[in-house]
């Protein structure tokens, strides 16, 4: 795997849940103090941890295709992580970061479903790799427009009624 798609692998995962959960709490759930400092800080550890994967990915690639299990702590961190940044940025409980965490990785899923694996991996495999820039740039027009719709459907609802 290309370096660039690895490490550009790891910023859509983390852009994307980031934008998610954003979209499930800011405005929602009342900040706590230092908010932006906070934010910065969680996003920052999590982008780094999120980054140290990639050259396990480049090193044992082959291994986690071959036994995917390998990579089970590293998706437990990932899960868990924006859970610490729901709980350290906004007033809730854990159980009501877990929810908003689960609702925002359910976009997020719902994006690289989509992108990754729908339009990449069945209709063009080798458009990743030929045109890096173009896909960079489509991976930011489906996200927006996936935001954008969960914005438009799920603010309203989640507002109201986190059941």
């Amino acid at each position: 795997m290309n370096l660039f798609l690895a490490i550009l692998d790891q910023l859509r995962y983390v852009a994307g849940m980031l934008a998610s959960v954003l979209i499930t709490c800011h405005g929602i759930l009342p900040a706590r103090r230092y908010f932006r400092h906070r934010i910065i800080l969680c996003t920052l550890v999590w982008l780094f941890l999120a980054l140290l994967y990639v050259p396990a990915q480049m090193r044992w690639g082959a291994s986690f295709r071959q036994f995917p299990h390998l990579t089970a702590p590293y998706w437990l961190i990932m899960t868990f992580i924006p859970v610490g940044l729901v709980v350290t940025c906004y007033e809730t409980n854990p159980a009501g970061a877990l929810f908003r965490v689960l609702l925002s990785s359910c976009i997020e899923n719902y994006f690289t479903v989509l992108t990754r694996y729908l339009f990449v991996l069945s209709l063009f495999p080798r458009f990743p790799e030929q045109h890096p820039i173009a896909y960079t740039g489509f991976l930011c027009l489906v996200l927006s427009i996936i935001l954008w719709i969960a914005w438009r459907m799920l603010r309203p609802r989640i507002r109201t009624d986190e059941s």
